[in-house]
């Protein structure tokens, strides 16, 4: 079975070639509408400005939606630091955190590391600050929180100030004990 428009054009092509093509009129009728084109391009450069920003801007939009929603996840685990409600809070936080990085250096320093009873008793001291974070993130406002996180800091620094000052005692000892053998 052969395809029926098939046989039918095959039939009646020489009525279907009656009209010849111009093909100069046809391409300066095609040059005409692209040269058209053209001038609306040339004349609206604008829009294609227009495009790029929008580009950009929903580009940047997108970016930071998911760099926000990185940021909320992370605080949602990780709870709320001191220096995310005030900054007078972050002051706090910085404080204790230094004079703690100070103390623990000094202690490696004078002990040769940390002793790994200290490194847990840290340890569980930080797992506390952590359950405090998520608490803060709960309730921003919770003054009991704040004020257990501030304490924090201070058991932690005064454990550690009466770890070294156990240290410098014994090296003292050491000390005496040398001279007292010379």
């Amino acid at each position: 079975m052969k395809d029926k428009l098939k046989i039918f054009t095959d039939k009646h092509r020489e009525s279907f070639e009656i009209h010849e093509l111009d093909l100069e009129k046809t391409w300066d009728s095609l040059d005409r509408k692209l040269n058209k084109l053209d001038r609306k391009r040339a004349k609206n450069p604008w829009k294609v400005l227009l495009k790029i920003a929008a580009s950009i801007l929903v580009f940047l939009t997108v970016t930071a939606g998911f760099y926000l929603n990185d940021q909320r996840i992370a605080m949602n685990n990780n709870g709320i630091a001191l220096h995310n409600v005030s900054s007078e809070l972050a002051d706090t936080e910085a404080f204790y955190a230094s004079q703690i990085a100070d103390k623990i250096k000094i202690i490696e320093i004078e002990s040769g590391g940390l002793d790994p009873e200290i490194q847990i008793q840290l340890n569980i001291l930080d797992n506390d600050y952590l359950s405090l974070k998520k608490d803060l993130n709960d309730n921003a406002d919770s003054e009991e929180v704040i004020n257990a996180m501030i304490e924090y800091y201070r058991i932690k620094l005064a454990m550690l100030e009466k770890i070294l000052n156990e240290i410098q005692k014994n090296d003292d000892n050491k000390e005496h004990e040398k001279a007292q053998t010379i």
